[in-house]
């Protein structure tokens, strides 16, 4: 067995008691240190001593970061010249042609590497000058070695490519965008080969789409933007030219604008068989729904992860096929979560699931909210089966424009949802009304929020709305909630914690009677926790109590009711406390009545009850002895001060005593000279 090495033990472990302390002067300088050899010998590794491999490796993970500085490294020395020039497909080295570049001179002057060509290509890049405009013919000229393509196309440079004949056999990336009003067409004799992977155009007119995808069947990336019109070119011809695609991965499709003049987009199942795009991941789709529900009805992508879909304002929406198409794609059937999106220009739905990248976005290009909420109920219409398997949903607002009022969303519209919260900011969610029977069914979590306005009336909810809800609440701050209508009793049958709250009194609420109130309310029949703002008590309760002769009692599985901010019973209050308490034990179905703080001079015979209970809503927990309440407020919640020296110790306001034990323990150095802060908190 081998000698195994002995540890290096650091200077404060060993045995000898003095440790001299180290001058500036001990420390080596920087720059190549000894290494021992197997041999014994002690000798200094430096960068050039390094093998060719070594330095390869390196090189490769330095221009994986910043590919177009090579140059740089082979200036070095000549032998890390001689590395980069011997290994030009490893290191994947190409001559860079961009603003400034002199390209003759470039090319004249380093060895015939690939051509990559950029002069922007994107809105944030600035067009060529007429100065470039020489540089890229030129570089243009060299077809056969040109890999990569990013152009801002202006119409002179577009003129000069009609005198480009030859095929850019090697072209990888091609990437043209035009920022000219009137839109410019790609000559015909501008040719590429089979090895193009990256296709995007941006406002090009091209004359068919044979000129652009018939020699490109390896295509990774296609990415087709500001298409005249949905006319331009049909779903079937765009179907057909996808045919043998077998390598796509990312298709993005954009229209600039619905057909000027209506075309009629055939809706039903193409006989042949449907084209196969294996690889596809991602989609993306801006244009009308008759487009879209057209193309997918022909096409399977088994593995589609991410859709986005952004349609024109249209009046009708057409998605029965591309609900259909959904179904055929395993991972985008197990949406759990929905996120509804309102903002000043555009409504959106988006469907995701924790555990996965999968995701379905489906937005509207529409300004008005009650336009928005017409148009994404017909997509929810429409995609109903989908909606079934959401537990999480979310409902809010982009901007600070306000979500009021809210009409017709309809029935199927997110059936199944346990958690939902409907939030805006600095505006209002007011007034609700028409949201039809299944709308949230079996909702287990929905939470319904907005600052510094109001959320009132919500009318007409119908029976299924948040069926399945298991923890519904309802606040605001400075306005309100009220008054709530229409909830026949299927409404939300397995909701087991529900809570209406405000900040403040609700404006109108005197015009509110108690029927009202029992048709919000019975339908959460599984509700067992029930929290009311204690402003509301009074006729929250008093509707509860069941009519003379009548023998069904509403909210059967109730055991708690939670009376928030609530310091004594008196008064009214406690009169209808009582009756309620009292109603429910002889109808078999007793409650508790917990207030979050004692409750103070509380009559022992009071029904339901407890006698000075202490809660505390921070932790859930209960105390029938104020002792115990207020040792578990200083134990939990006090607030506490740290360790001046230490992370490892924590003290509340009141027990100095234990910091000073702390600092006779372990810092017996200071402690003689700190005492304790009881003025920090």
């Amino acid at each position: 067995m081998p000698p195994i090495a002995a540890p290096l033990i650091p200077l404060s472990m060993r045995s000898s008691k003095r440790v001299r302390t180290q001058h500036w002067s001990d420390v080596s300088p920087p720059g190549p240190q000894p290494v021992t050899t197997t041999s014994g010998c002690r000798r200094k590794v430096t960068i050039e001593t390094l093998p060719s491999e070594v330095l390869l490796n390196i090189f490769l993970h330095c221009l994986d970061v910043s590919p177009q500085c090579w140059p740089t490294l082979v200036h070095v020395c000549q032998n890390w010249r001689q590395i980069v020039f011997t290994s030009p497909l490893t290191l994947h080295l190409r001559l860079y042609c961009k603003h400034g570049t002199p390209v003759l001179k470039t090319l004249g002057y380093w060895p015939a590497l690939p051509i990559v060509v950029q002069y922007g290509g994107s809105p944030t890049l600035d067009p060529p000058s007429p100065e470039d405009e020489v540089n890229i013919v030129a570089a243009l000229n060299e077809s056969d070695r040109v890999s990569s393509i990013s152009l801002t196309i202006t119409s002179s440079l577009l003129e000069k490519f009609f005198f480009i004949e030859e095929t850019f056999s090697n072209l990888e990336d091609l990437v043209l965008l035009s920022q000219n009003p009137i839109m410019l067409a790609l000559p015909s004799a501008f040719k590429w080969g089979s090895r193009l992977r990256h296709l995007q155009l941006t406002g090009i007119a091209f004359l068919s789409l044979s000129q652009l995808l018939s020699h490109s069947l390896d295509l990774v990336d296609l990415q087709l933007h500001e298409i005249p019109s949905v006319g331009y070119f049909s779903p079937g011809d765009f179907t057909s030219a996808l045919s043998g695609m077998t390598r796509l991965q990312s298709l993005s499709l954009h229209f600039l604008s619905p057909a000027s003049r209506p075309i009629h987009i055939d809706l039903s199942p193409s006989p042949g068989e449907r084209v196969v795009l294996p690889a596809l991941t991602h989609l993306k789709f801006r244009g009308t729904s008759e487009y879209l529900n057209s193309f997918v009805t022909s096409i399977d992508a088994p593995s589609l992860v991410d859709i986005e879909v952004r349609f024109f304002n249209q009046l009708v929406f057409h998605l029965s096929q591309l609900r259909r198409f959904i179904d055929r794609i395993e991972i985008q059937k197990l949406h759990r979560r929905a996120e509804i999106k309102f903002s000043g220009h555009a409504v959106s739905i988006t469907f995701t699931q924790p555990e996965s990248h999968a995701r379905l976005t489906l937005q509207i290009s529409c300004e008005h909210l009650d336009w928005q909420l017409s148009s994404i109920a017909q997509v929810c219409d429409n995609l109903s089966p989908l909606l079934s398997s959401v537990q999480d949903l979310g409902i809010g607002t982009t901007t600070q424009q306000s979500v009021a009022p809210i009409y017709g969303l309809s029935s199927p519209l997110l059936s199944g949802a346990q958690n939902l919260d409907i939030a805006t900011t600095q505006q209002s969610i007011a007034p609700i009304y028409g949201m039809s029977s299944p709308l949230l069914s079996g909702a287990q979590d929905p939470g319904l929020s907005t600052t510094q306005q109001s959320m009132a009336p919500i009318y007409g909810l119908s029976s299924l709305l948040l069926s399945g809800a298991q923890d519904l609440d309802v606040d605001t701050t400075q306005q309100s909630v009220a008054p709530m209508y229409g909830l026949p009793s299927p409404f939300l049958p397995n909701v087991q914690d529900l809570g209406i709250g405000t900040t403040q009194r609700p404006s109108g609420m005197d015009d509110v009677d108690g029927e009202q109130w029992l048709e919000l309310i019975r339908a959460f029949d599984g509700t067992e926790d029930f929290r009311v703002a204690s402003e509301l008590t009074i006729d929250i309760l008093r509707a509860l109590r069941p009519v003379s002769g009548e023998h069904t009692t509403v909210l059967p599985a109730l055991r708690n009711l939670r009376i928030p901010g609530l310091v004594s019973i008196h008064g009214p209050l406690r009169e209808a406390v009582e009756s309620f308490a009292t109603s429910r034990r002889l109808s078999g179905h007793p409650v508790q009545v917990y207030p979050p703080s004692p409750v103070l001079g509380a009559d022992k015979k009071t029904p339901g009850i407890p006698r000075k209970r202490f809660h505390c809503n921070i932790c859930d927990i209960s105390f029938t002895q104020r002792q115990g309440f207020n040792r578990h407020n200083k134990d939990k919640h006090a607030p506490r001060n740290m360790c001046a020296f230490c992370s490892d110790f924590q003290w509340t306001v009141g027990r100095s005593y234990l910091y000073s034990k702390h600092l006779k323990s372990k810092h017996p150095g200071v402690q003689a000279q700190v005492s304790p802060p009881e003025h920090l908190s």
